[in-house]
């Protein structure tokens, strides 16, 4: 089995971005561009991995209206970053995918949204007719970096893909010409965010009723 920055993985995930039809980031290198030189890039990006001089771009920050009010903040990465966010992701994931709870549905490979209302149908084919709803408040911009990366370190360890997800996590953004460091939260955008914040989520999810 091929190391997670192997090229020939490196390429699955490239196919998997491309699917998506991603926007660049901040070195302006679109999909097609990318694809013109795909197969030098990809070694090239596997030897810098292998090598642990990997050092992701900054973030282009901008804001998206909610259908709720509001705005939500969003971040592009570059490709190149997408590409090894994929890696990363699909490295690290069943790791606690296996200890998710069944009543988490968001953001997880086979479940999502339709799922859950499936449940919700079958509760109230039980008779059971309460429902609460709740949110928390700038929950993605709020996540504390250093709990989240010990949760992180107990299953994954000193490992160097540890050390690419704090970069990821402390990585700033620009937004125009202006650069905001980043001192809390996960970049909504980032591919690997919604791992991220599940991650966090869960020792909440060990505590409602019926986590257990």
């Amino acid at each position: 089995m091929s190391e997670w920055y192997a090229a020939d993985n490196l390429h699955r995930c490239w196919l998997t971005v491309r699917q998506k039809g991603a926007r660049g980031g901040i070195d302006k290198v679109s999909l097609e561009d990318y694809h013109r030189k795909l197969t030098s890039r990809l070694k090239k990006l596997s030897r810098v991995l292998r090598q642990k001089k990997y050092v992701p771009a900054p973030y282009i920050r901008f804001h998206l209206k909610k259908s709720a009010g509001g705005r939500r903040e969003i971040c592009l990465t570059t490709i190149e970053d997408k590409i090894v966010q994929t890696a990363v992701k699909n490295k690290i994931e069943p790791l606690f995918e296996s200890h998710f709870l069944p009543c988490s549905y968001a953001y997880r490979p086979g479940r999502g949204h339709r799922k859950a209302i499936h449940n919700v149908n079958h509760y109230i084919g039980q008779k059971l007719h309460w429902a609460a709803t709740c949110d928390i408040d700038n929950f993605f911009d709020d996540i504390n970096h250093e709990l989240l990366l010990k949760m992180l370190g107990e299953r994954i360890g000193g490992d160097y893909v540890l050390e690419l997800i704090r970069l990821w996590l402390k990585t700033g953004a620009f937004s125009g010409d202006r650069y905001r460091e980043a001192r809390a939260g996960v970049p909504q955008g980032g591919i690997i965010s919604p791992l991220l914040s599940n991650i966090y989520l869960h020792p909440f999810n060990l505590r409602a009723p019926g986590g257990k």
